[in-house]
């Protein structure tokens, strides 16, 4: 069957002459969709300014509640073709169904423009029916790589650097410290993350791939961590031009990274040296 044009603003209102009950119908009569990642508002359309660029989305739907995640820049061909703009990776939440929604907020903050978010994850805690270990429904793991920010019409592949992790315990009203989940060494670069937490989050599985650069060899790391304790912490952010950086007030964190970073260097080094051998 043909495809449908769900995002365009041309299909509202609903065109004449369509078919009582077509696909098509249905699909022109819905409600219009909004611009989540727009610096022009939730109402722009896409080429309000067709400067900034929305790539890489994720999302989380529970009940009522989502969360809606995006790598943005403000200037899409200077982060493509030049290393002096960088994509970060923003989240915007819903508690009402997307009836309404907060402001963007910038979750990895990577000021050095040579850099650039790469394959981002948003996990949250599965259902469990054992009710000795419940669901906590407020914790979900934001996972991200890194990537260098190279000139598009020059480079020969994408070079990937580490990884990175952060919780958070109130469904993204406040985040963890980021914390390095794969931390890349030498020639090895780290990607393609993939978490799977335990029903009450407070247990991580994590995989990814680990590609050693100067043989072309990859290997698949496995990690699991628990929570660990860390110091207090606060942060502030800058507006992006209608996209806001989170800040937050001083709290206890917990975090489980530190487990997940030290397993990962002992598998790391072990496979080294069954390299050198």
């Amino acid at each position: 069957s043909p495809s449908l044009n769900f995002s365009s603003t041309a299909t509202y209102p609903l065109p004449k002459g369509l078919a009582t009950g077509s696909d098509r119908e249905l699909a022109a009569g819905s409600a219009k969709p909004v611009n989540l990642s727009s610096s022009q508002g939730l109402s722009a359309d896409s080429d309000d300014d067709n400067i900034e660029n929305a790539l890489a989305h994720r999302g989380i739907l529970s009940g009522d509640y989502l969360a809606v995640g995006f790598s943005w820049t403000r200037d899409g061909t200077l982060a493509r073709y030049t290393d002096l703009e960088n994509f970060n990776f923003y989240i915007r939440r819903s508690n009402d169904g997307g009836q309404s929604w907060t402001q963007a907020q910038n979750l990895t903050n990577i000021t050095d423009t040579k850099l650039s978010v790469r394959e981002p994850r948003m996990v949250k805690t599965p259902k469990n029916v054992d009710p000795a270990t419940p669901q906590d429904d407020q914790t979900w793991f934001l996972a991200y790589g890194t990537e260098i920010n190279q000139y598009e019409h020059l480079k020969e592949r994408i070079v990937n650097q580490s990884i990175y992790i952060t919780r958070t315990t109130d469904n993204g009203l406040s985040f963890e410290p980021v914390q390095l989940l794969a931390n890349a060494v030498g020639d090895e670069e780290d990607q393609e993350s993939q978490l799977r937490p335990e029903p009450e989050g407070k247990t991580l599985h994590a995989i990814w791939m680990s590609l050693d650069a100067g043989t072309g060899a990859t290997n698949v790391l496995y990690s699991r961590g628990t929570e660990a304790f860390f110091q207090d912490s606060s942060s502030d952010g800058d507006d992006d031009e209608g996209c806001s950086t989170g800040g937050s007030s001083s709290f206890s964190w917990m975090m489980l990274a530190g487990l997940l970073a030290l397993a990962a260097v002992s598998v790391r080094t072990a496979r080294r040296l069954a390299r050198n051998r």
